[in-house]
């Protein structure tokens, strides 16, 4: 029997592997036989009604002949995952990784990045851009641009207090638990120290650091999902609207923290 996950495959995967099985010029009855699955299993797949699990995507890996780029894409599209390497590989190691990461990206409709352990940029698509893009002209410094540093944009950027409504607790509080438990999972991210200290030159920032993020019930992580409810922006063409924060990890263990960030807008 195989051990495939049921229920709603994420889209796009169910096209990419009827691409592969057409640029390798194979019938799908062949294609099974290579991949050591049954005929209705890659049926089933190019139908996009399962996906395969863990154990027979890295399965796949082994036996098709994908590029790098395809390679990466074979993991997002099934999981959101990515193939294993080792924990010690650093981004330009990542390269061929991260340029299927990209390929993601871009498919998104939705402003989507991607962050290190640091929580800098390492890539976004153009509807981020799009969407920051007063922010990103407007930024008194490049650090705390929305294209360099997320935390620091909303902690540092004064056209975040605008932008982001309620700011101070469903956008600056939400931030520095990412921050709090980050620091305490990676105490060596000269970055996120160097954030820690440059909040104290604020008073704003400083008072929601020391003396309100502690009093929060719980651990910092309760405010790292927070509680469901979509938080508020200005979007520059649609005005007030309610994004849910949609965070993902697209390769685990690599780089120590890539994670994606995607702001889901109304009618996704």
């Amino acid at each position: 029997m195989d051990d495939d996950v049921e229920g709603r495959p994420p889209q796009g995967w169910g096209a990419f592997i009827t691409a592969v099985r057409h640029r390798m010029k194979l019938p799908q009855r062949r294609f099974a036989a290579l991949v050591r699955a049954s005929e209705h299993t890659v049926i089933n797949w190019e139908r996009g009604s399962t996906v395969p699990n863990r154990k027979r995507i890295d399965e796949l890996r082994r036996r098709l002949d994908l590029g790098p780029q395809e390679e990466a894409l074979l993991y997002w599209l099934a999981d959101h995952s990515g193939p294993p390497v080792p924990a010690s590989s650093s981004l330009h190691d990542l390269a061929p990784h991260l340029a299927g990461c990209k390929l993601w990206i871009d498919r998104q409709s939705d402003p989507t990045c991607l962050t290190d352990v640091e929580r800098n940029v390492v890539l976004y698509n153009e509807a981020y851009e799009l969407l920051m893009a007063d922010m990103i002209a407007s930024a008194p410094k490049p650090s705390c641009s929305p294209l360099h540093n997320p935390l620091r944009f909303v902690a540092f950027h004064p056209g975040a207090r605008e932008m982001l409504v309620d700011w101070y607790d469903r956008w600056l509080l939400p931030a520095l638990a990412q921050l709090s438990v980050a620091l305490l999972r990676y105490p060596d991210a000269a970055e996120l120290r160097r954030i820690a200290v440059d909040l104290e030159a604020d008073e704003i920032t400083k008072r929601a650091f020391v003396d309100d993020l502690p009093i929060w019930p719980g651990r910092p992580e309760n405010l790292l999902h927070g509680d469901g409810r979509p938080r508020r922006i200005r979007h520059p063409d649609l005005g007030v609207v309610g994004v849910h924060v949609i965070e993902s990890v697209p390769v685990p263990g690599l780089a120590r923290g890539l994670r994606s960030v995607t702001l889901l807008l109304p009618g996704a």
